[in-house]
């Protein structure tokens, strides 16, 4: 059984680039969370600096 070119392309189009898609989505989130959580740690400090 040989596998033509075309269909290789179709694999890699078809799979391949939509979970690089979706593991990308997730590192962005993940770095979002990362984020949002220094910022909240740094507001927490800033109430207490007016006492």
């Amino acid at each position: 059984m040989k596998i033509s070119a075309g269909l290789i392309i179709a694999i890699i189009l078809g799979v391949l680039v939509p979970a690089l898609l979706a593991l990308g989505s997730v590192v962005l989130l993940v770095v979002k969370i990362i984020e949002r959580k220094k910022e909240k740690k740094k507001e927490d400090w800033d109430k207490y600096k007016n006492y």
